[in-house]
């Protein structure tokens, strides 16, 4: 009993429901002090700042971060609009239905940045906006359809992702339907 009594276990083990609390409680704050003191080593960037290697040419200037261009031609982008997706002498690109300007690092990022969704001319991250196919055609689809695993435009331009889903027919029953999946067949 002398023991018990020197190291307070006495009132431990007559009391399992304090016990147990405490020990919880305990196991609480080490866990909190470890994840305070937790360092990953990665010093986090503005994402303005980030420049992809792909979107730097051969003279150190960011060019327009594009999908993939056929022709010369930015995926998705009304070729009358070509013009005015320049880069500025400051690095910035105007949105087009609007005084604001962003970094042009910041053009098709797949995040829409331009309230009128003018920055993003070759993915889906803005909604009401509209794809242009790279057919002769120009037909134009939601741009909600780009990249979503069906190919809409004739040539397969709004896939160029190369979504796979889960659930593919066979490429008879696509001929079939008339709808196809990527990699898509050039049907113009």
């Amino acid at each position: 009993m002398t023991f018990y009594r020197r190291a307070g276990l006495n009132y431990l083990t007559r009391r399992p429901v304090a016990t147990l609390v405490i020990c919880v409680a305990f196991i609480l704050v080490l866990q909190l002090v470890l994840l305070l003191s937790w360092d990953t080593g990665d010093k986090a960037k503005p994402r303005a700042a980030i420049i992809s290697s792909s979107s730097i040419n051969n003279n150190n200037k960011p060019s327009l971060p594009v999908a993939k261009k056929e022709g010369g031609r930015i995926l998705g982008l009304n070729p009358a609009l070509e013009s005015q997706y320049l880069e500025d002498t400051e690095g910035m690109f105007s949105c087009l239905g609007s005084s604001q300007e962003i970094s042009y690092s910041m053009v098709n990022d797949d995040y829409c940045d331009c309230q009128d969704g003018s920055d993003e001319p070759s993915t889906s991250a803005c909604p009401n906006t509209v794809f242009f196919c790279s057919s002769p055609s120009s037909t134009t689809i939601p741009s909600s359809r780009v990249n979503d695993g069906v190919c809409d435009c004739c040539d397969g331009s709004d896939e160029y992702k190369g979504v796979q889903l889960l659930d593919r027919p066979a490429r008879a029953r696509q001929e079939v339907i008339g709808r196809f999946l990527p990699p898509c067949p050039n049907t113009c």
